[in-house]
């Protein structure tokens, strides 16, 4: 069979794909144009859960940038053992099936939003404007991490867009402790592959924009990188031009920012400190930055949000911290109940801020955003002989409406194994109506062994509903009874399941047991 494709735009030649096989096409549109799932026969269904959103989040870039979709259609397809997540061919994706498709029972743990709005975000950032090397290469990778960030906030709310740009900023800190270099980098061993999965290409790059972003409001950003895009139409960028454009929109001069967050290293480390005056009814703040400087790391400038809860209504300020040191002053109505600092967690840093049990307690209850409530259980998670940390955290684990955190809550409770009221919140969090939560307490709950503990457990791996809860809880019961829980084991791994969720923590436990019957068991599924 003879097919012809005419490209009438210009196209990097990277971008150019053919892929073949026995595919069934699920056809969907956008506007006037094309939209296609290209999937195996047996896997329609899964391919309808894993791209259906692919037209809003069309509609949502071509919204936010300001530059309709480019290309004259959209494809994505699966394919089998890709190398990649996936690949942002030009107007046809490839996209590795594993991470696509799925049973609908796997989600929300297993969801392919953020795979498909990643790729489909390089369409325009990477396709349509693609770096001019790849020491630049935070134009493509950092700017479709940004898309999907964007496109999760809009289409799940701010709430799950604050928690992807909080896993990035955390990405971004562990790749700085294991290598500190600049987004902007050219060094590599063999292949340029080496610059791009070191932690500081996608969630760095994504980072930046999101700190770019709240400095100048959306409107106004997302008026620049339409400028950035529309000027560089189906042309090759480096970041001096991504510079320009938002010097050019915005009047403002970038260089001291892509000095310090683009071309230089690393991040602000700031020791705060507080103290209020009763009579005067004034907050004082004091921030230092303590982080090591070198060629690469020096000061950083930054405008650093601060809200005060007290009894009355929130008091916002921000401080300025130039040079390495910062003031603000702040005259409150009463006693201050908790202080967030980075308040929305808007700026990349590490913060050492001295605070009370009560204050984080007060925090984690009133937080309005969940950057200062996960501050705060982060915080009181690290108290662990302190009972009101652990009362406020279980707290968390019962009320706290974003799954998510409430997730985090009950795996912090497996910190206290000798407290009784971290004990029944773990047990409590096993009827938690959201699978995350329960997946997450059936791990908490080997921190607290015993027999009552075997009992539940056993309970979960044979009745939950999720099998991905039910492989998680096999591995915490293997952990805590040893041998005793073999027989259940061999029942449920006999059981194939989709990416052997029934199996695989299963097998992270038996590999380190010393018994001949769990070292058979294991030989037994390795292969």
């Amino acid at each position: 069979t003879l097919w012809n494709w005419s490209q009438t735009r210009p196209a990097s030649t990277y971008l150019m794909s053919v892929v073949t096989g026995k595919y069934t096409v699920v056809r969907d549109h956008w506007h006037d144009v094309p939209v296609e799932y290209w999937t195996y026969p047996d896997s329609v269904e899964a391919a309808k859960r894993g791209f259906g959103k692919t037209p809003d989040a069309i509609d949502v870039f071509s919204r936010k940038t300001g530059i309709p979709y480019p290309w004259a259609k959209y494809a994505q397809s699966v394919v089998p053992d890709f190398i990649f997540g996936g690949m942002e061919n030009v107007s046809a994706t490839t996209q590795n099936d594993d991470g696509m498709l799925h049973p609908a029972w796997a989600e929300p743990q297993f969801n392919a939003d953020g795979l498909m709005s990643h790729e489909l975000g390089h369409q325009w950032f990477g396709d349509l404007l693609t770096t001019r090397d790849w020491s630049h290469a935070w134009l493509n990778e950092g700017f479709a991490t940004f898309m999907e960030q964007t496109y999760r906030e809009a289409s799940r709310g701010v709430d799950e867009g604050m928690w992807d740009r909080m896993e990035a900023e955390q990405e971004t800190i562990d790749a700085d402790r294991r290598n500190r270099r600049p987004i902007v980098y050219n060094r590599y061993v063999k292949d340029p592959i080496e610059i791009f999965f070191s932690g500081h290409i996608y969630p760095k790059g994504a980072t930046v924009l999101q700190m770019l972003r709240h400095q100048l409001g959306d409107s106004v950003f997302w008026a620049a990188m339409h400028h950035y895009a529309q000027s560089h139409m189906y042309q090759n960028v480096v970041t001096d031009d991504l510079k320009r454009a938002f010097e050019q929109s915005t009047g403002r001069g970038y260089k001291t920012f892509f000095d310090q967050w683009v071309y230089g290293a690393g991040f602000p480390v700031f020791r705060v400190s507080s103290s209020y005056d009763s009579l005067a009814k004034r907050l004082s703040l004091h921030a230092d930055e303590i982080q090591p400087r070198d060629s690469l790391t020096g000061y950083f400038d930054a405008d650093v949000d601060v809200e005060v809860l007290t009894d009355g209504a929130p008091v916002l300020g921000t401080m300025s911290v130039r040079n390495g040191k910062g003031d603000l002053a702040m005259v409150l109505s009463s006693a201050p109940r908790a202080i967030e600092w980075n308040k929305g967690s808007w700026i990349l840093a590490l913060s050492d801020f001295p605070r009370s049990t009560a204050m984080l307690d007060y925090q984690l209850a009133h937080g309005d955003d969940v950057a200062a409530r996960d501050e705060a259980l982060t915080l009181l998670a690290a108290r662990k002989s302190d009972g009101a940390a652990t009362r406020a955290i279980a707290a968390a684990a019962k009320s706290e409406p974003f799954v998510g955190l409430r997730a985090r809550a009950v795996a912090a409770l497996s910190l206290f194994p000798n407290d009784s009221v971290a004990h029944t919140t773990v047990i409590a969090a096993l009827r938690d109506t959201a699978s995350r939560v329960r997946q997450f307490a059936v791990g908490s709950l080997a921190s607290f062994p015993g027999a009552d503990t075997d009992s539940l457990l056993a309970q979960v791996v044979r009745g939950d509903a999720s099998p991905i809860v039910r492989g998680d809880a096999l591995a915490s019961y293997i952990k805590v009874a040893g041998d005793a829980a073999l027989p259940l084991a061999r029942e449920v791994m006999a059981q194939p399941s989709w990416r052997n969720v029934l199996r695989a923590p299963a097998m992270d436990v038996l590999k380190g047991m010393q018994s001949d019957a769990a070292h058979e068991l294991y030989q037994k599924y390795a292969k």
